[in-house]
């Protein structure tokens, strides 16, 4: 999950996330129209180990539905990098 300074939240799969935060915030080609002009975007929550790409998959459409969810997730993950 990422997240910008006015507080947006956006949700997507990678195998790459480093890669992935560049070409969001346009140092590489291929980010997300959501993200476009949106300010700079930072890595706020991660979950990795499943099992392939359709329980991935499955796992971003709950995140991306459940906004109250997002909201609280990025804020305790924010949280936990100011402690």
């Amino acid at each position: 999950m990422l997240a910008n300074e006015r507080g947006h939240t956006y949700v997507g799969i990678t195998t790459d996330v480093a890669r992935r935060v560049r070409q969001h915030n346009g140092e590489v080609v291929g980010g997300a129209r959501a993200t476009r002009g949106r300010g700079v975007w930072c890595v706020v929550y991660v979950e990795d180990g499943f099992p392939g790409r359709a329980a991935a998959q499955s796992r971003e459409y709950y995140l991306k539905r459940d906004r109250s969810l997002r909201r609280r997730l990025a804020k305790a993950a924010i949280s936990e990098q100011v402690e």
